[in-house]
């Protein structure tokens, strides 16, 4: 058994009354490289404003530090100043500290976890960006325009960098590790669940993206794979057969352990040998599901060549 360090979270929100945007000016080249146990994501939305009727922008800086909080005031003080106090910070457990960033009620079980169930009626629309290099403050004031066109925007700007900062972007398949600074997640919601509903705030959030186009990745632009956006295309519907699916996911596994540097010698020859095998056997299975004739020739070969 490894005794970890009890994690510890706060929240400050800060408005564009109070610095905001200089603020989240200051965070963009930082967040990543801050330090590895700090984790410090941006929750941006709109709040009410002074007067009737008036509406601000809001950025909640969200984070976890692995450590005592002490730790993290010196961390913090010494490289992103926030004003953040002792009392901010809260001390838990790390299942807490995971009902914490994921927006869960004070108090929530940790059972909640378990369920496969959202409680979101509402419907909603998101896209995604990474960026490489800080966005400045004109850009910013920009998007507050933006946001203050729409009902229920909101965006999550999340740092990269701690482990993803050691590895290439062509060391293994996810390609977006040392050179993004943080990604970005776009979402405006709204009641109702038909297209004639939501088509503003489709045509919000398109041009939302289309304006952040200039600080954000390019050629080619980059975005999250499990942010669900149709407007990228349709991923397939028909199920990859077993007999591919495995195989596929088996050979990611083992390129994946090829691309350590301390992998050497016989055991990398093994390795190597098996991805070959595993590719061989895949277009194997698919010629002899697409009844080529030469699916059982390679099947042949397949068989002869495991032994090694």
């Amino acid at each position: 058994m490894k005794l970890v360090q009890v994690p510890e979270v706060f929240t400050v929100p800060k408005r564009l009354e109070e610095n905001g945007t200089t603020i989240l000016y200051r965070w963009q080249p930082v967040a990543h490289v801050i330090d590895e146990d700090l984790f410090i994501r941006v929750l941006i939305q709109l709040v009410k404003g002074i007067g009737k009727g008036n509406r601000t922008i809001q950025t909640s800086y969200n984070a976890q530090f692995l450590g005592k909080a002490s730790k993290h005031l010196e961390i913090m003080n010494d490289k992103f100043e926030l004003g953040l106090s002792k009392n901010d910070c809260i001390e838990m457990s790390w299942i807490e500290s995971i009902l914490y960033i994921g927006g869960y009620p004070e108090n929530t079980p940790p059972e909640v976890l378990l369920e496969r169930k959202t409680n979101i009626k509402d419907s909603f629309k998101a896209k995604s960006d990474f960026v490489k290099k800080p966005i400045p403050e004109s850009g910013l004031e920009g998007l507050w325009k933006l946001f203050l066109e729409e009902d229920v925007p909101y965006s999550i700007w999340n740092p990269f960098g701690g482990m993803m900062g050691r590895i290439s972007e062509s060391e293994i398949p996810y390609p977006r590790r040392k050179v993004i600074m943080f990604m970005i997640q776009y979402l405006t919601s709204w009641l109702g669940d038909d297209m004639e509903s939501g088509r503003k705030h489709f045509e919000w959030i398109r041009k939302e993206y289309e304006y952040m186009a200039d600080y954000a990745s390019k050629y080619p632009r980059q975005a999250y794979v499990n942010n669900r956006d149709l407007d990228l295309g349709i991923m397939r519907t028909t199920p990859v057969p077993a007999t591919l699916a495995v195989p596929r996911i088996k050979r990611n596994s083992l390129q994946i352990i090829l691309g350590n540097p301390r992998v050497t010698g016989s055991a990398k020859k093994v390795l190597v040998k098996e991805i070959e095998l595993i590719t061989l056997r895949s277009q194997a299975h698919l010629l002899h599901q697409l009844g080529h004739p030469y699916g059982c020739h390679v099947f042949s070969i397949y068989s002869m060549s495991r032994v090694y």
